[in-house]
């Protein structure tokens, strides 16, 4: 809708894991660099956790373009399977035919048999499971005995867990400590820093093709980055938002007004953040969508935030944009 507009020929915000606008932190660049390692070195598994719209689906998309030339891929994303189920899924996603009514035994053991085909030509076998906070435990029991199945020196399969932060402290239960132990590395993606922040937004514009010039002002940013709590998905909407309500009105430049503007968060929310404060690099992770929130959550680099109104960010995100593209 905007796009041409401001000379871009693809929209540069959409919430979408799209490997052609990944931005690779440091964080990110390594959790990579170990997700290829532990695979090339049949390693076994690996956990990577995150916030919710930290990058981790987009981090398993472009681990599997780097590694796809060399292994065959199961993608698991619908988790809320139960132990036979997803032995299931895993069949289906490598095409090996087994029965409908095939028992875990059954299912393991055709598995098995592939492994141990692809081991004997060199390829790699990847299992990634992305939301894998949704598993019960009897399916992560299902994953720790598929693990199970090795060689002499190396792991058969490569197991990716993606999910979200309280993947860890389920991992410390008792129930889980066997896989917990055959855990190669642990990995958690951080949100983004001010100066990150910054960068990405740079960098999702110059992909979807600005030339150049300022369109967000560097205290439109800071609101971004404060508001957003560094959360790249959250960054994305009120991006998106913002250039919307811009190319409304027939300007140029989104600054600090658009960005609180489109949040729809009342000014004394936001406290006044100047460049070179210390709450820049380190802004609070605000809640979204959160029923029943508290009245107010402490905020470390200023006065406090209401938790209800930030929870209601979202909501007025997504109003705001289905009016301007029905204007549009």
């Amino acid at each position: 809708m905007y796009c041409a507009h401001f000379g871009l020929h693809r929209p540069p915000f959409n919430n979408t894991p799209d490997p052609a606008f990944y931005f690779g932190t440091p964080e990110h660049e390594e959790a990579l660099a170990t997700l290829e390692y532990a695979t090339t070195q049949r390693k076994g598994f690996v956990l990577v956790t995150g916030e919710i719209g930290a990058g981790k689906t987009l981090i398993g998309r472009m681990f599997l373009r780097r590694i796809e030339p060399r292994a065959r891929t199961a993608i698991i994303t619908h988790t809320h399977l139960n132990g036979r189920q997803l032995l299931a899924a895993i069949c289906h996603e490598f095409e090996l035919v087994v029965p409908p009514e095939a028992s875990n035994l059954q299912l393991a053991e055709r598995l098995q048999s592939f492994l141990l085909e692809q081991f004997a030509r060199d390829v790699f076998v990847v299992v990634l499971l992305d939301e894998a906070q949704n598993l019960p435990d009897e399916s992560f029991e299902a994953v720790r005995m598929l693990g199970n199945l090795e060689a002499d020196d190396a792991k058969l399969v490569q197991v990716c867990i993606l999910g979200q932060p309280e993947l860890r402290e389920r991992f410390l239960q008792p129930g889980m400590r066997q896989l917990d132990q055959r855990l190669f590395r642990r990995f958690h993606l951080s949100t983004l820093t001010r100066e990150q922040t910054g960068q990405y937004i740079a960098h999702r514009l110059k992909v979807a093709g600005h030339s150049g010039g300022e369109l967000f002002t560097p205290q439109a940013i800071d609101r971004v980055h404060v508001l957003g709590g560094g959360t790249p998905r959250l960054i994305n909407r009120i991006c998106d938002n913002a250039l919307l309500t811009v190319y409304g009105r027939g300007g140029r430049v989104v600054d600090a007004d658009v960005i609180e503007e489109v949040a729809g968060v009342p000014a004394p929310v936001l406290a006044p953040t100047l460049p070179g404060e210390a709450g820049l690099h380190t802004a609070p992770r605000l809640p979204v969508r959160s029923a029943g929130a508290p009245a107010a959550v402490k905020n470390t680099t200023g006065p406090a935030i209401d938790a209800q109104a930030i929870g209601r960010l979202a909501q007025r995100l997504d109003r705001n944009e289905s009016e301007l593209r029905a204007l549009g």
